[in-house]
């Protein structure tokens, strides 16, 4: 048995803040200057009383680093409020520099502040996964390394410190629900994940198995769908009143809804969504599973888990969005500590597997103008680097067009890739069932294991640092090659 392991140790977090603050400072995507147009949009709409005048769309809208972004948020109330408030001092400063319209930040330091509101929920979402890891009786010292699991994946930088994506706000909302229906205060659990729902709708199916598995009330179960539906419709009302507006966002739900069930299984004529068949098998036996008082958590632990793992391997998910669900694997590597080595091996694996099929192609400097990287190395000119992968870009978007063009010189390079990454994601799929079985509540011989970890936890996480800092340097690679070629 080893002996029992320290936690993470000052010089270990801050590699690992080092690690992610470099790639955080280094990308703005067009997704992160889409949020900083929302904070300024609605700061302005806060402060004049009118948030009618952020909805209305703007087109042609093209930032200051020569990037088309979206000019409208498809997102409910609660969180367009959140970016307005956030944003309330960037838009001073604004108007301060004599700057009475919505400008795009020109500086370093302005972009940084707008995306900052990502890195805040990102820690605050590290200590919720030290929160949940201590309310599971699991000990101080493997919690804080269930958060440094957490902070050091290769899909939390890609999702958080390089694309910039806003899921991070429900995923906080979320962990704010598990930690409440762990603590059975549970009208906190079902605040918390109506307000999650509404931030991203992906919450919806982690809330729905743990109501099932506490709750066998028909009616109040009933009851809570009709509260849920109400609230939406209420901070939906604005943008209903809006006709355009409603008719844009309309649009983009339809789109969410047909990738979630685009996905069939081959049987009952392939018609049925592989999704709602796995996630109906699971919410089945949260509703006939009675666990014990003394196994309860262990149990919270896995549905959890098999929650995030059934939705995001049920349809074909953007990569960023699997960050809703790399909480619970960090939190089942530090509670299963007796397969603590293994189950960092699959994750390691399988995410490293989604990232590099999904992330690595849509992963372009261009994107990085006036951010560190950019000023570092002297402002180099990004045509260079764009020259540098056209290859892969353009493969990439040939698969994304799903489109063979039969006779084409490249035709066996885009088949090739095609296959290379069919190979990655069913990987990926292996990988997360087999983190989900290491993690599962019922065992033999009275649920005890005999078993320990062949390494000590930090040599898992070190070498499991060194896999992922590898796979996120490579647009740092791609940019010296670009140099060095000039």
């Amino acid at each position: 048995m080893l002996r029992e392991e320290k936690g993470p140790s000052l010089f270990e977090w801050t590699i690992a803040f080092i690690l992610f603050m470099f790639a955080f400072m280094s990308f703005c995507y067009s997704d992160t200057i889409s949020l900083i147009f929302f904070e300024l949009r609605f700061a302005q709409a806060i402060l004049h009383f009118n948030l009618k005048e952020a909805y209305i769309p703007i087109t042609n809208i093209i930032s200051n680093s020569g990037i088309e972004i979206n000019n409208f948020s498809v997102y409910d109330l609660p969180m367009n409020l959140l970016f307005g408030i956030w944003g309330i001092p960037l838009y001073l400063y604004s108007i301060r520099n004599g700057t009475l319209e919505i400008t795009f930040p020109q500086s370093f330091w302005q972009m940084m502040y707008g995306k900052s509101i990502l890195l805040v929920a990102f820690i605050f979402s590290a200590i919720l996964v030290y929160k949940i890891c201590r309310a599971l009786d699991v000990n101080d010292k493997r919690s804080r390394w269930g958060a440094f699991i957490y902070l050091t994946s290769s899909m939390s930088v890609t999702a958080i410190c390089i694309f910039g994506q806003f899921d991070i706000f429900s995923v906080c909302l979320t962990l704010l629900g598990f930690l409440a229906f762990i603590r059975r205060e549970n009208k906190k659990f079902f605040v918390y994940f109506l307000l999650a729902v509404n931030f991203k709708q992906f919450a919806f199916f982690m809330m729905i198995p743990l109501m099932l598995m506490r709750d066998k009330n028909v009616l109040g179960f009933t009851g809570k769908m009709i509260m849920l539906g109400v609230f939406m419709l209420i901070v939906n009302l604005p943008i209903m009143m809006l006709p355009e507006v409603f008719s844009i966002r309309s649009g983009f739900a339809s789109g969410i809804l047909g990738e979630l069930i685009g996905a069939k299984i081959p049987f009952v004529g392939g018609r049925a969504s592989f999704l709602a068949v796995m996630f109906g098998a699971l919410c089945v036996y949260c509703w006939f599973n009675k666990p014990e008082a003394k196994d309860e958590k262990r149990h919270i632990m896995f549905i959890m888990l098999a929650s995030g793992i059934v939705l995001f391997t049920g349809f074909a998910s953007r990569s960023y969005w699997m960050i809703h669900f790399i909480p619970y694997l960090a939190i089942a590597a530090a509670y299963n500590y007796h397969e603590v080595d293994r189950i960092l091996l699959f994750e390691t694996l399988g995410i490293s597997m989604i990232v590099i099929s999904r992330s690595y192609l849509s992963i372009v400097p261009d994107h990085a103008a006036n951010m560190l990287i950019h000023n570092i190395l002297g402002r180099p000119e990004f045509r260079g680097v764009k020259a540098a992968i056209n290859t892969v870009v353009s493969t990439s978007q040939k698969i994304k067009a799903s489109g063979v063009l039969e006779g084409s010189s490249q035709e066996g390079q885009v088949v090739f890739m095609k296959l290379i990454q069919s190979v990655f994601e069913a990987i990926y799929v292996v990988c997360m069932y087999t983190v989900l079985y290491l993690s599962r509540p019922f065992r033999n011989n009275n649920n005890k294991v005999s078993r320990s970890p062949v390494c000590s936890l930090r040599i898992c996480a070190w070498g499991r640092l060194a896999v992922n800092a590898a796979i996120c340097s490579f647009w740092i690679l791609a940019v010296l090659i670009a140099i060095l070629r000039r």
